[in-house]
């Protein structure tokens, strides 16, 4: 097989494999964003993540 050839399938085998993988990344986004945006919508979820977030703060 010719060298350039090689590279070539070599090449569209990576773009394939990111776009995959950029697929399946932008799919999960689009599923967890609504469910994280209501679970921080919560008093009590805002308050916990606020006082975790202070405790990286402080020390």
């Amino acid at each position: 097989m010719d060298q350039k050839q090689m590279f070539k399938q070599l090449v569209e085998c990576n773009q394939t494999m990111f776009n995959d993988f950029f697929q399946a990344l932008t799919l999960f986004q689009s599923q967890f964003e609504p469910n994280a945006n209501s679970a921080v919508d919560q008093d009590e979820t805002r308050k916990a993540l606020e006082n975790w977030d202070k405790s990286f703060v402080e020390e």
